[in-house]
């Protein structure tokens, strides 16, 4: 049906745009007003679970929490948790590129795509690859689609690597100075500690989600930051060797999960920082990330930029991996509007200034490649735009996204 929709579009050029589960952060699910919405919401079906390759194959419309529990009803793990989990699909975590806090240890969704299906802008279908871990062949098409935000083709199904699961610890540590949390964290990684994830909320996050909880704000104005770290056991390091060495950061009391419900209830401030900032008010959503040995340099530049404007805002993220999600809210008192602009490019110019980028796992979309310039070179840009033409000539397939 795709295949057939495809070529009447292509036939007739009419422009399409490709809506998955829409959670759109980016804006990349929103019509460009003079094209037609594909829904893939019917592509929801797992069509198979192959225990000796470790691989599942599912459509594109497979909401992506799914996909977790079918692996498990295998005792294996699909090792991305994406924060989306119960509302995208597992096309659009791939044409995003997607990262989840597990990307500290197994990577980003890249890392766990095998092969795609995929239906180009003129009607043809094709397999992108081989489902193998090993591929010398020629161009590496389906890395080529990952992160292409559905404009070179549709995605329609997917082999993704699953993992056997692992045991691990959960540990909240609170910081009552943010400069020893980035100091921590340096070290962690330069005396070889290991870490499945590491998630990072700073103090206005906590209390903004604290409040929409309803619960009781159980550090107070103590801290300054509180992060998050899953701990793979049967390592290097044992626990009480970590332990030890979190203690010569913080005199703040460490709190432990081992089994899934008590990490559930540890979990909790982090998973639900999104909810409690759309229940708060219109925000823009930053996805920046630099390498994570510049991350305390570029969580003050944000902090002197957003109070530069005398702007409401919290950042969170995932800290192992140097990506930060800045959300600053829409405020009446202030132009939030005229001023978002200029705060966006001075951030984006620091992020470029440190050696990152503007995009993490979001994407760049319909709201942010007006900024692209500012992080890559025209040159690059044009590479990108003629690789689009090639396979979409007539720029019918999410012609408003990325340029």
């Amino acid at each position: 049906e795709i295949s057939l929709v495809m070529k009447y579009c292509y036939e007739n050029e009419v422009n399409i745009t490709v809506r998955g589960g829409g959670s759109n952060v980016s804006g990349g699910a929103i019509s460009s007003g003079n094209d037609i919405i594909l829904s893939l919401e019917r592509l929801n079906t797992i069509v198979e679970v192959n225990k000796i390759d470790r691989t599942i194959t599912v459509e594109s419309g497979v909401i992506t929490e799914k996909i977790y529990e079918e692996a498990l009803k295998h005792n294996l793990i699909y090792p991305q948790n994406i924060s989306s989990s119960s509302q995208s699909f597992i096309g659009g975590n791939i044409a995003l590129s997607s990262g989840s806090p597990n990307s500290l240890k197994y990577g980003s969704i890249k890392n766990t795509v095998l092969n795609l299906e995929v239906v180009l802008p003129n009607g043809q279908t094709m397999w992108t690859g081989k489902s193998v871990t090993k591929n010398a062949t020629g161009y590496n098409f389906t890395q080529l689609f990952i992160g292409s935000e559905g404009t070179l083709g549709i995605i329609t199904k997917a082999v993704l690597k699953l993992e056997i699961p692992i045991e691990t610890v959960l540990l909240l540590i609170p910081f009552s100075f943010i400069n020893k949390l980035f100091d921590f964290v340096n070290a962690f990684f330069e005396n070889e500690f290991n870490a499945v994830s590491m998630e990072f909320i700073d103090k206005n996050g906590y209390e903004l989600v604290s409040n929409f909880l309803n619960k009781k704000n159980q550090f107070g104005n103590a801290i300054e930051g509180i992060l998050w770290i899953e701990y793979e056991l049967h390592t290097k390091h044992n626990i009480e060797d970590l332990y030890i060495f979190i203690s010569t950061y913080t005199n703040q009391e460490i709190l432990f999960a081992e089994n899934e419900a008590h990490k559930k209830r540890l979990w909790e401030h982090r998973k639900r920082i999104g909810d409690a900032a759309i229940n708060y008010s219109i925000f823009k959503d930053i996805d920046i990330v630099v390498p994570r040995c510049n991350s305390f340099l570029i969580y003050n530049e944000i902090n002197a930029v957003c109070n530069s404007f005398n702007f409401y805002f919290i950042i969170v993220g995932h800290i192992g991996d140097g990506n930060f999600h800045v959300n600053i809210f829409k405020d009446k008192s202030i132009n939030w509007e005229k001023n978002m602009d200029a705060c966006l490019t001075h951030i984006f110019q620091a992020v470029n200034k440190y050696g990152g980028t503007i995009s993490g796992e979001h994407g760049i979309g319909s709201l942010y490649n007006p900024y692209l310039k500012l992080v890559m070179p025209e040159y690059q840009i044009n590479l990108m735009k003629q690789i689009k033409y090639l396979f979409d000539p007539k720029n019918i397939l999410n012609a408003h996204l990325i340029f």
